[in-house]
Parts: C-alpha cells; structure tokens; sequence
C-alpha cells in the first residue's frame, strides 16, 4: 500500500490551501491563521515578503509571509510522498525550483519531481483561451446572450457555497451589479 498525500487547489486559485513544514512535521491548511495553531509553529516571518505585499497588495503563490510555508499555485496539485509527509525530509519548492514554471498545458506527467514530492498542473488559463479561440461560439446574438445567462447564474450559484458568511461589494459597475443580482 502506497502512502501518499495529495494536495490539489482550485483551478482559478478562489480558496488558498497553505503547506509546509512546522513544529518538526509537515503541515496544511485552508486558511494560514490555522497553522499559527499548531502546538509549537515557531515559524519566523520572512521579511523579503514584505515588498511583494507593499507592491501588489497581497503575497502571490507561492509565497507566504512565514518562513517554510507555501501557498500551492493555481490549478495545482501536489503529491508527497510518506517521507515528507512524516517529516523524515523537507524541502523548499521555490529553492527547488518546483514554483512559478510556467505551465501553459495540463499534463499527467509532473512539470517538477523534487524527489519525494511532485508538482503538477492539471488546468491550465492559457490553455483554456487557447481552446476558446481555436473553437468560437457560433450561435446567434440571443443564443449567446442566453448562454451567458445560463453560465453566470451557475457560476455565482458555485460560489454562493461557502463556510464563512456571504457578503457583496458593489462598486455601481455593471459586473459588480450583475453578479449581485443573480445572488
């Protein structure tokens, strides 16, 4: 029997899913303030993160403002193998090299095996423009209006399931007023 972990994160990045490695084991969870939880996650913040969050706002995938915690990139997933996941070996996926490949196809096959762990993309933005452009929608202006409607309400509808309570923003924009409007 095989005793692997996998870790897979949504293809759009919506719900963040941290890992790495504290209080001698190796760690995960959906929200970071969780693994601040962990009876003795001593884990240093890394000072080199703060421009990237003075910068853009927030810290990118597949940083963390701790030291030894990763955010899993989107569309993303990650297999450990028993060693890692019971804290025999650590590794660090950005020293490795395993984070910020550019992916532009979804594949079987890992895009990094770091020997214990592999990275693989399984969704791909490019790739899905890319699919879009190859193969255009044909129908009239109402067909392509109602199949607008019908892909909003269900895509608002996914994201109205939720373990924290719902809130909306609303700028006065048309985007932000149309995704209100089908809640």
């Amino acid at each position: 029997m095989e005793q692997r972990l996998i870790l897979a994160r949504d293809r759009i990045g919506e719900k963040p899913l941290y890992y790495g490695f504290s209080a001698g084991g190796f760690v995960f969870a959906s929200e970071i303030g969780a693994l601040r939880q962990v009876e003795g996650f001593h884990n240093p913040i890394k000072r080199e993160i703060l421009p990237l969050y003075l910068t853009y706002g927030y810290i990118p995938a597949p940083f963390t403002i701790y030291e030894g915690i990763y955010k899993l990139e989107a569309g993303t997933f990650l297999t450990l193998e028993k060693e890692v996941i019971f804290g025999e070996r650590t590794f660090d996926p950005v020293k490795d090299g395993a984070c910020g490949v550019k992916k532009e196809t979804a594949s079987e096959q890992p895009f990094f095996d770091g020997g214990g762990y592999q990275m693989h993309c399984y969704w791909s933005l490019v790739e899905a423009a890319l699919c879009g452009e190859k193969d255009p929608f044909e129908g009239s202006m109402e067909e392509a209006t109602n199949e607008l409607e019908k892909r909003l309400k269900k895509s608002v509808s996914g994201q109205m399931v939720a373990d924290v309570p719902l809130g909306a923003f609303l700028s006065g924009g048309i985007d932000s007023t149309t995704v209100v409007s089908l809640m």
